[in-house]
């Protein structure tokens, strides 16, 4: 299974598998499994670190990048066809208040890729976007 973590998840897996349900846990740790994690992730933890600190972001950008290649989990870039394909990700209902540009990224790389999102927000649900597991 190819699989891209959602940044919390991703933050969690290094700092507070608590956090984590069994499933996720053992999906991420099956070396039968493709674990990626998206440069939009990294970027997203510097900008949440900087802005609140450790309090709400457990980890700076470098540790994130630093865990990444130790747990062995695939760096995703952000490549032109991932921007371009953020149109097409659209909310179901027009009503919803989730409109976080990180996510929108996330939910189109998971799309161009293949891969399933694993996420604990199910506001994602929201998206005509299929491949999303919460977790």
């Amino acid at each position: 299974m190819n699989i891209l973590l959602d940044t919390h998840i991703a933050v969690w897996a290094m700092v507070d598998h608590s956090k984590l349900t069994k499933d996720c846990i053992d999906d991420i740790t099956n070396l039968k499994n493709n674990i990626y994690v998206s440069l939009i992730s990294a970027w997203e933890v510097a900008i949440k670190n900087a802005k609140y600190g450790y309090e709400k972001m457990p980890i700076d950008e470098s540790l994130f990048v630093k865990f990444c290649e130790e747990l062995e989990f695939n760096i995703l870039p952000i490549k032109p066809k991932h921007i371009l394909n953020i149109r097409n990700i659209t909310l179901k209902n027009d009503n919803s208040s989730h409109k976080d540009p990180f996510d929108r990224l996330l939910l189109s790389q998971s799309v161009c890729e293949n891969l399933s999102l694993y996420t604990k927000d199910a506001a994602l649900l929201n998206y005509n976007v299929k491949n999303i597991k919460i977790m």
